[in-house]
């Protein structure tokens, strides 16, 4: 990681206030990157770091734990298939219900914009909600997927295909429903469908403290290729 202040222009203008990141190669190099945050005024930056940050504030700002991210991929045969599962299908409704709303808010509960004491939780809502809604909106180079359980969404899966990728965005099953293997089921129909757009490598990310999606990821054949801590650094 290099050590540099970037502006981000999508998120400052969702929080209304100036916002940043900074990706530091060396731990101790925060005080002056985050001097440099200050001075340039910026009410809070995202912290990327590939230490562990043993600080609860640093200059003008308090920075927040925020459980850092890991990133997974598995690279799918082109004549393997995923077994069919008539309980996985595409969404195909024009608009967002609330029922699926209900699951996006879900897939982020352990997010850093959930888990920051510092934010609020409609922020937290409202930003899952534009995101689902971008899916949505950029099909066919994005799919959604949901698990029915009669007339019910109880699952839902967020997928960007790319040219030679499938990102998974999104990944949620409720809370009663859980441990049933609806989630491995909406991956390999994830899985199933970048095979027939000629994709064979799925992405993914998850908070580096939720422990229970790593394990349910490698149980599902996808492997850890890098980690990082992540703090979210507020203007005092």
């Amino acid at each position: 990681m290099n050590n540099y202040l970037k502006h981000l222009n999508w998120d400052s203008n969702f929080f209304n206030c100036k916002v940043g990141s900074i990706s530091l190669g060396d731990a101790d190099a925060i005080d002056i990157a985050l001097e440099l945050a200050h001075r340039r005024q910026y009410k809070m930056v995202y912290v990327y770091s590939s230490e562990c940050l043993r600080r609860k504030a640093v200059g003008q700002y308090t920075l927040e734990d925020v459980g850092g991210l890991v990133s997974y991929e598995k690279n799918i045969s082109s004549s393997e298939e995923s077994a069919a599962s008539n309980d996985i299908v595409r969404y195909e409704l024009d608009a967002i219900t609330d029922e699926i709303k209900e699951l996006v808010w879900l897939s982020g509960r352990e997010s850093r914009f959930n888990t920051d004491p510092l934010m609020s939780s409609k922020d937290y809502k409202e930003l899952y909600s534009l995101w689902i809604e971008k899916l949505l909106k950029n099909r066919p180079e994005t799919e959604i997927l949901v698990a029915k359980r009669g007339l019910s969404n109880i699952g839902l899966i967020g997928l960007s295909l790319g040219i030679d990728e499938c990102k998974v965005e999104l990944l949620a099953v409720c809370m009663e429903m859980q441990g049933q293997g609806y989630g491995t089921r909406l991956l390999n129909s994830a899985e199933q469908i970048s095979r027939t757009r000629g994709i064979y490598k799925i992405t993914l990310k998850t908070q580096l403290t939720n422990h229970s999606a790593r394990a349910f990821y490698k149980k599902c054949g996808y492997e850890e290729i890098s980690h990082y801590f992540l703090y979210h650094a507020h203007a005092g």
